[in-house]
C-alpha cells in the first residue's frame, strides 16, 4: 500500500472519523451467501420445486460509492448500518408474522378439536370395557385417522 493509501484507511470513508486503535480495518460487513434449510412438507399436494428446501439469504451494509483498498468503514457507521438493516428486517418479520397468527390461531383450534375429539374416543373405549392400546404409537395412530376424518369431513 502506498503512504496515499495507508492515510486515508485511517479514518472512516463515510463519516470521516479517524480509526481507533482497536478498531480493525474494514470496508464492509455482510453475511453473504450463507443458506437456510426449510423444513420439507409432509403433505402430498406440496410440491416444491427444488430436491433441498434451502434459501440463500444475505445482509450486507457498504459505503455508497463502493469500496477499495483504503477503503475503511467504522464501528459507528457499521451500528448504524446494522441498525437500519434489523429495522428492515423487523418490519418485514412483522409483516409475515401477521399472517402467521392467524394460521396458528387455526392450528391451535383444529389441534384442540382433535384433542377433545381423542379424548371422547379413549373414554368410550374405556367405558365400554374395551381392550385398547393407548401408547404413542397407537394414539398416533389413531390421531392420524381422526385427521384425515376431519379431512374429509371439510
Amino acid at each position: 500500500m502506498s503512504t496515499r493509501t495507508l492515510e486515508r484507511a485511517e479514518c472512516c470513508a463515510t463519516c470521516g472519523k479517524k480509526r481507533k486503535p482497536l478498531e480493525h480495518r474494514r470496508d464492509s460487513w455482510g453475511v453473504r451467501q450463507q443458506t437456510a434449510g426449510v423444513p420439507r412438507p409432509n403433505e402430498p399436494e406440496h410440491r416444491p420445486w427444488q430436491q433441498f428446501n434451502d434459501l440463500i439469504i444475505s445482509a450486507c451494509v457498504y459505503r455508497n460509492g463502493g469500496t477499495s483498498e483504503d477503503c475503511h468503514l467504522c464501528d459507528d457507521c457499521l451500528r448504524i448500518g446494522l441498525r437500519a438493516l434489523k429495522a428492515e428486517i423487523d418490519a418485514a418479520l412483522e409483516e409475515v408474522t401477521a399472517d402467521a397468527s392467524a394460521e396458528l390461531a387455526e392450528l391451535n383450534r383444529r389441534l384442540f378439536y382433535l384433542q377433545f375429539t381423542q379424548h371422547r374416543i379413549r373414554q368410550a373405549v374405556i367405558d365400554r370395557n374395551c381392550d385398547f392400546d393407548f401408547s404413542p404409537q397407537a394414539c398416533d395412530a389413531l390421531t392420524e385417522r381422526v385427521n384425515q376424518l376431519v379431512r374429509r369431513a371439510k
